[in-house]
């Protein structure tokens, strides 16, 4: 779960890996955040964290998370549309096929939360990082670098 995402890592340009990090970062600042509500609010259980004592599960935020917040960015970055498409299908594809095969196996088990009501906070967690990926290049300040695609 960790591991096998980054092989994708290699297949991009050291621009577009500096370019999108920042972005990954913030997703899992936001996961983070999402994590300790739904720790809070007991709306799923994991059985097994990485670390001892966490509440975050981490293989998921540093493995399909990260580098698909970074593959997504820059297959669809400046087209908002195809990135809500794009986030739509990834999200769907996470919750609805990969998420049951998960609680089967037991990594984690629903507690007071729906598999679509994650779904919906997935989507709208997306649409919150595109934001902050925009308001970032705006506030760059070389010359070009904010137009520039990657």
């Amino acid at each position: 779960m960790v591991i096998i995402p980054w092989f994708s890592f290699f297949f991009l340009k050291k621009e577009t890996i500096r370019h999108y990090t920042p972005v990954g970062f913030f997703t899992l600042f936001l996961m983070a955040l999402y994590h300790e509500l739904a720790y809070t609010q007991k709306w799923w259980k994991i059985a097994h964290p990485l670390v001892p004592q966490t509440i975050f599960y981490e293989a998921f935020a540093i493995g399909p998370f990260f580098i698909g917040t970074i593959w997504i960015f820059h297959l669809t970055y400046g087209k908002f549309w195809l990135y809500l498409i794009a986030n739509v299908i990834t999200d769907a594809i996470f919750m609805f096929l990969m998420s049951p095969i998960f609680v089967k196996i037991g990594f984690y088990k629903w507690v007071n939360q729906t598999p679509f009501e994650r779904y919906i906070h997935f989507i709208i967690i997306a649409v919150v990082i595109y934001g902050y990926h925009t308001w970032q290049r705006k506030g760059m300040k070389i010359e070009g670098v904010a137009n520039q695609k990657y």
